[in-house]
């Protein structure tokens, strides 16, 4: 049997040698700030059905006003988004009383 395993990791110094020993490690280089609205865009049309302006001012925001480039902040910001005001309002609450990262 062929078998290919696929693993992904922040902190992946805090893994033991002999475990990363095992894969074959890749830097990826963070994403751009065009390539991170295109991302948000797109995962937030096709999960939420979010629209194309919408989801643009969540990418915006999230990069921008929370200053991540974590897409899946833009996902918990779009789960809780009905409007274009809601987003300022999300981002602003985020900001004042979210975890610290």
């Amino acid at each position: 049997m062929k078998l290919w395993i696929f693993a992904t990791g922040n902190e992946v110094e805090r893994l033991s040698q002999p475990l990363r020993s095992r894969f074959m490690e890749l830097q990826l280089e963070e994403y751009t700030y065009e390539e991170f609205i295109e991302i948000v865009r797109r995962l937030l049309n096709k999960k939420f059905h979010i629209d194309t302006a919408t989801s643009e001012k969540i990418g915006h925001e999230v990069w921008h006003a929370m200053k991540s480039r974590d897409i899946r902040d833009a996902i918990r910001i779009a789960k809780l988004t009905k409007s274009l005001a809601d987003v300022d309002w999300l981002v602003k609450v985020q900001n004042r009383y979210g975890r610290k990262k």
